[in-house]
């Protein structure tokens, strides 16, 4: 996007202090954004009034659903949008559909308006047969309705760009890996500090951290071997199928002393 002094609307599904990867993400970009006229406008799924008190921020709205987003982004007609998309942070099967038509309505109202969607997730190809095909299916569409209205967007890897330029052209994707800390459960230090070098988090459900392990088995040997992956810190229940193949294939990957297997937690758990 060119330079503005439109007012920057972000929609983000939470920020601190509510734990989250997307949340820290939505943060950080607030407070490195580079300093200007443009006004900063925060448009939240949940947490409005504990983020306002938090961040010390007036301009962090709060929408429930599609009608009470339009009616926030009518306020700001003037307004771009970067849209942190992970779609179990607005719907919590992981397909919001409901704001891709949103969106969709407001592109139609205000056709000058550009969007940046900046993708924290993808859809996984689930079997046919699986108890999540459905919803999955409904996220792919989900993502391929946003991703058709976004005038840029951030893809968090190489292998995302194969699958989102099935619905745009590839011009219009950019990657952007995007890195984030779970914050602490704790009040905001006064002086940020690194944490541990070398921890790496692995997180969701079996399936998904299969298919993220996949993704990467190319790399997590070589960052093992140059000592950049110290420990690998698996989050998240274990099941029979999918649990069974992610294990084999972290073993001929990765050196057993360096997983870490924690199981199902909490956020601030993790945190």
């Amino acid at each position: 996007m060119q330079r503005s002094t439109k007012p920057l609307i972000i929609i983000s599904p939470s920020l601190p202090p509510r734990a989250g990867g997307v949340s820290h993400y939505a943060d950080t970009l607030m407070r490195h954004w580079p300093k200007s006229d443009r006004q900063l406008i925060y448009l939240v799924r949940t947490g409005a009034d504990e983020a306002r008190k938090y961040l010390e921020r007036p301009d962090i709205y709060q929408f429930d659903s599609g009608k009470s987003l339009l009616a926030l982004l009518n306020r700001f007609p003037e307004g771009d949008i970067i849209l942190q998309y992970a779609g179990r942070g607005y719907n919590r099967f992981g397909c919001p559909w409901w704001l891709a038509s949103a969106l969709e309505t407001d592109r139609k109202q205000h056709p000058d308006r550009r969007l940046l969607t900046v993708f924290h997730e993808l859809w996984a190809k689930m079997p046919l047969l699986s108890k999540y095909y459905i919803t999955e299916k409904i996220g792919e569409l989900t993502i391929a309705r946003l991703a058709r209205l976004s005038t840029i967007i951030f893809a968090p890897s190489d292998a995302s760009i194969k699958p989102l330029s099935a619905f745009v052209p590839k011009e219009r994707i950019q990657v952007s890996p995007v890195g984030a800390n779970i914050l602490p459960d704790k009040p905001r230090p006064q002086k940020w500090q690194q944490r541990n070098t070398g921890d790496f988090i692995l997180f969701g459900l079996g399936y998904h951290r299969l298919q993220t392990i996949k993704m990467f088995q190319e790399f997590l040997p070589i960052l093992a071997q140059k000592n950049i992956l110290k420990t690998l810190h698996v989050v998240g229940p274990r099941d029979e199928r999918w649990s069974k193949e992610e294990e084999s294939l972290l073993a001929r990957l990765l050196p057993g002393n360096i997983i870490n297997r924690h199981g199902a937690m909490e956020p601030t758990e993790t945190s």
